[in-house]
């Protein structure tokens, strides 16, 4: 995918020319995709470098630093809604289209796919509590602001406990990252991260002021930021999490998938409610349209029953597809 990389200067050149914002929009697109590979992958060869404790620390809180980036970007637009509905979008997409995409596939191939019933009931559990926590300021007044602050502290320290329990209380049970062999130092690892974060972050600057452009052609921006944005920013994962399920290893693939959701709900989505007011555009933990909060619950109950005996098949990637498919084509039409 790295040939699309030419796309990020030809995106730049396009909004300095002025050209129709739907063109900028594509170009973006196409080069976020491989950007939001290469930090995966630097990622993770940092981690590499770093031994096995604190490259697992870095490979964890980093797995999905191109949503945390994008929404660093749209917050510092004042595009606040746009924060909200890609971050529910990340979560839907990775535990619907990328996990049955991986069930899918693998499954045609092998048949039977087996994974570690444990590991994935306990990071069900906690998505359950992030849905809980998402959730309740809907039945709040007032308090809502001062709800905000203290949910995106207890969903810190949540996430804080995960990494505890998995990294060295009980390490294993929640999967591991698959890291890539690192070919230099250090220091060299992490200007190349630097700067795959800067071209995600021109990347992002060109997709939110493209938007305008997009929506005046007749495409709804509840589509775009729930499901154009998070498909093309886990793109990576969807085809690794399916190389994975085709080589019979289910637990990295419910890993990249379920576990990719998770971070999001634990860590990315606090992390940014603190940011917004650092900003200067502060933003509450609530979602006035129910379609969100019926659609995430659906997705994690569905993905709670599937997940829970340890075992899957190829029919049950079709039923969360089917189930990823009526969402999009519901935000479509709302």
């Amino acid at each position: 995918m790295r040939w699309l990389l030419i796309f990020l200067p030809l995106g730049l050149l396009l909004a300095w020319r002025q050209v129709p914002g739907i063109w900028v929009f594509l170009t973006a697109a196409l080069a976020l995709i491989p950007l939001a590979d290469a930090l995966t992958q630097s990622t993770d060869r940092v981690a590499a470098r770093l031994g096995e404790r604190w490259g697992a620390l870095i490979s964890v809180s980093l797995s999905n630093a191109p949503e945390l980036i994008f929404g660093g970007v749209a917050l510092a637009a004042g595009e606040v809604e746009l924060v909200k509905i890609s971050l529910i979008g990340s979560i839907l997409s990775n535990l619907l289209l990328v996990l049955g995409l991986a069930m899918l596939f693998g499954g045609l191939r092998n048949l039977a796919l087996s994974f570690s019933p444990r590991a994935a009931r306990l990071t069900v559990s906690l998505l359950i509590l992030s849905l809980i926590v998402i959730v309740l300021p809907s039945f709040l007044g007032r308090q809502i602001e001062a709800y905000t602050v203290g949910a995106a502290f207890v969903l810190l320290l949540t996430y804080g406990a995960t990494l505890l329990f998995s990294l060295y209380t009980h390490r294993g049970w929640l999967g591991g990252r698959t890291l890539v062999a690192a070919s230099g130092g250090v220091l060299r690892e992490l200007l190349v991260l630097i700067a795959v974060s800067f071209g995600i972050a021109l990347a992002s600057h060109l997709l939110v002021s493209s938007l305008p452009a997009l929506s005046a052609r007749g495409v709804p921006p509840l589509f775009v930021g729930g499901v154009l944005i998070p498909f093309l920013a886990n793109a990576a994962e969807h085809v690794s999490a399916i190389r994975f399920a085709l080589e019979d290893r289910m637990d990295l693939a419910v890993e990249l998938s379920a576990g990719s959701s998770l971070q999001i709900a634990l860590f990315t989505l606090p992390l940014l409610l603190l940011l917004g007011g650092l900003l200067g555009h502060p933003w509450l933990l609530s979602f006035n349209k129910t379609w969100w909060l019926a659609a995430l619950g659906a997705a994690i109950l569905i993905a709670a029953e599937v997940l829970r005996d340890g075992e899957t098949h190829w029919l049950e990637g079709v039923l969360l597809l089917g189930i990823y498919a009526l969402i999009a084509w519901g935000l479509w039409l709302y």
